[in-house]
């Protein structure tokens, strides 16, 4: 729904620029807030699975058998960080934006 610029009741004539601003001041600073939570969410996920990733690779052998999961681990691991670096750049990009609207 729109709200017009101006709206015609009876014999008066009502101005809605002063509303129109203030609701869009209070949304837009709304949708912002939104963005960052989704940032900080985001970047928080991102940490935890290079804690996790750091965790397993710092991880001591017990036998054999562990040493080679940790190999297989680590072998595989530009695998999954390929699919971690698009999560980077969705992050990224909700920070550009942010910073395009001068978010502190």
């Amino acid at each position: 729904m729109m709200i017009p610029e101006n709206i015609h009741v009876s014999m008066f004539n009502i101005q809605c620029n002063d509303l129109l601003i203030y609701l869009t001041d209070k949304y837009s600073n709304n949708l912002i807030d939104l963005i960052a939570k989704k940032a900080r969410e985001s970047t928080h996920q991102l940490f935890n699975i290079f804690k996790g990733i750091k965790t397993r690779i710092s991880e001591v052998p017990k036998d054999i058998e562990n040493l080679t999961e940790i190999k297989d681990y680590i072998s595989n691991l530009p695998n999954d960080l390929e699919k971690i670096k698009l999560d980077i750049n969705k992050c990224l990009d909700i920070y550009k934006t942010l910073e395009d609207y001068n978010y502190c």
